[in-house]
């Protein structure tokens, strides 16, 4: 209540002196601490002024693989870039990427670097930075479980990188949006990146001010501001207070969380897609939903456009399918034979003569849309005479009884990677509950690695089998002071995406023609060595081999943690206060 009354105080005295907003100074970001920047000088050194605000958590760090934070994660898109980024239609721009090639038999990716891109400090952007950032991804909670398939990584010169799939991978760019950082920090508490922004941290204050060797800068970013500042908070409703009276300017939230809070002042608003699937799993050896009929049949009793809009207020996609409807792989013709249909409903269960017509139906009470959720497919399935008995209990107990079993049938919710991969759920995985192991399956998700036109065998299957029940994917809301952002179009962990006119059509082997004299090429038939230079460059041979799969599940700290039946890191809400 009293930093309420402090933030109306300092609102008023603000209305007062005729400005919109407080207008705060920085002192010279020369004077960083060399422990965040070491070296990094911008070629013109001004005092920054800042009218631009982000929240910041200051315990979750800002290391892109280890910061778990939905709230940092929103800063960390001004800090870093990818070699390409995933938009909220699920298509794939390259970023850092220049040009790439893949190999006929779809096991070798080759990325070719930008040549312009620099970190902070002026340092060019170099192939051993790429591997280092991935081999600290695929050890990471939040990106390790999607690199399953990823064999190795090679960097044959300084600007090309190449990396090896075990098995045939048509889209594995749609998994390259992983932010690169600088190698000699990649364990640092806020690494280097090549962004449109660097950290500056005070004794007292964290900034973020314009990277003066940010390699894009003639393009017309999403925020241009000198600088940012980074506004410490501890809950969603200081979250939200801080942006209502102007000391913050935008705010990534998930509508649906238990900590969420609303916001009533004057916004912008944008709808950010993500990969998180609610869904309906079965256990296929236990009870009623033992038997495949009532499995498939019960598609037909679940309302999807009705939970999306009435429980998740619009903040979710519908979907029938294993894949977000915003996908390519979402075929809506298949959708549409599993869609909400009681009749059909009512003729399966007819057909069944199943012995009991009861059923537990476990949810995590941590999460109080998905028992909502369930409650409502609950009182559907009555409607037939088919009693699902919600049994909405804590995290740990949800998580105990989704490994032993112990359910005829669950709410989940799993964060998949950009490609969809349902592996996890059947090759004895990180989502494989209730014994749905199936070798037939995997190999169904395999062979979608290799052809996106298998997607379709794979969800026909999936669905007429009973194997999971697809409901929704959750969105994202963006909240930003109106006016103070041009031509934001949120991507996948990505706010401050805006195109910058490239399509992967774009990248895909385009490289750049180099007219070659027949006495060099002569000397690059007998000599690997870069014949232009003069001089021989000595070969890099860094490789990064994955030994063993990574551990499926992250031991998260037990006040911090959320539901985390995922297959990839669900990103935190703050806790929420009493108020």
């Amino acid at each position: 209540m009293a930093k309420r009354l402090i933030l109306l105080a300092l609102c008023l005295a603000l209305i007062l002196s005729g400005c919109a907003s407080g207008k705060q100074e920085t002192n010279d970001p020369a004077s960083e601490p060399n422990d965040i920047i070491s070296d990094a000088v911008t070629p013109e050194k001004e005092p920054i002024t800042t009218n631009f605000g982000l929240a910041y958590q200051a315990q979750f760090g800002l290391n892109p693989y280890q910061c778990t934070s939905l709230t940092n994660r929103t800063i960390l898109s001004l800090l870093y870039e990818s070699l390409f980024t995933v938009t909220s239609g699920f298509q794939v721009e390259p970023v850092l990427c220049e040009y790439y090639d893949v190999s006929s038999d779809l096991k070798r990716c080759t990325v070719h670097l930008v040549p312009e891109a620099q970190f902070w400090d002026g340092t060019r952007l170099t192939s051993a930075d790429v591997a280092a950032s991935y081999k600290a991804a695929m050890n990471s909670p939040v990106y390790g479980e999607r690199f399953y398939a990823l064999d190795s990584i090679e960097t044959p010169d300084s600007s090309t990188v190449v990396f090896n799939t075990w098995i045939p991978y048509e889209n594995l760019t749609l998994l390259l949006d992983v932010p690169i950082v600088q190698a000699d920090t990649v364990d640092s508490a806020v690494p280097h990146g090549t962004g449109p922004y660097r950290l500056v941290q005070e004794r007292y204050t964290n900034t973020l001010v314009r990277n003066g060797y940010w390699w894009q800068d003639t393009y017309d970013a999403v925020v241009s501001v000198p600088g940012i500042d980074l506004v410490p908070t501890a809950t969603p409703t200081d979250v939200r207070d801080d942006f209502e009276y102007g000391v913050t300017s935008v705010v990534c939230t998930d509508p649906n969380s238990a900590a969420y809070v609303d916001y009533h002042c004057d916004y912008e608003l944008w709808n950010c897609s993500t990969t998180i699937m609610d869904y309906v799993g079965f256990n296929v050896y236990h009870g009623l939903f033992s038997l495949t009929e009532l499995r498939v049949a019960l598609t037909y009793i679940i309302d999807r456009k009705a939970i999306a809009t009435e429980l998740y207020h619009g903040y979710a996609e519908a979907s029938v399918l294993p894949a977000s409807p915003l996908s390519s792989y979402y075929d809506e013709t298949l959708a549409a034979q599993y869609d909400y249909n009681p009749e059909k409903f009512i003729n399966a269960v007819r057909a069944t003569h199943a012995k009991t017509s009861e059923a537990v139906f476990l949810v995590c009470n941590a999460d109080p849309r998905r028992v909502d959720a369930a409650e409502f497919i609950a009182a559907e399935a009555e409607k037939y005479d088919i009693h699902l008995i919600v049994d909405a209990v804590n995290e740990r107990t949800y998580l105990d009884r989704l490994y032993t079993g112990d359910f005829d049938l669950y709410l989940g919710e799993a964060r998949l990677s950009p490609t969809f991969d349902l592996s996890p759920f059947f090759d004895g995985g990180s989502l494989c509950y209730g014994s749905i192991f199936s070798n037939d399956l995997t190999g169904m998700c395999r062979d979608a690695m290799e052809n996106s036109g298998n997607y379709y065998t794979l969800h026909s299957s999936v669905m007429a089998n009973g194997m999971l029940c697809p409901v929704l994917f959750k969105s994202y809301a963006v909240y930003a002071t109106r006016g103070v952002i041009n031509n934001m179009y949120p991507a996948i962990d990505n706010v401050f995406h805006s195109s910058n006119g490239r399509t992967l059509s774009d990248a895909i082997n385009a490289a750049p023609e180099q007219p070659v004299s027949p006495d060099a090429q002569t000397a690059n038939e007998t000599e690997p060595e870069d014949a232009s230079s003069g001089e021989a460059e000595e070969e890099q041979s860094d490789e990064y081999d994955e030994s063993e799969e990574e551990e499926s599940d992250y031991d998260y700290d037990e006040d911090e943690s959320e539901d985390y039946d995922s297959e990839e890191y669900d990103y935190e809400e703050e806790e929420s206060d009493d108020s």
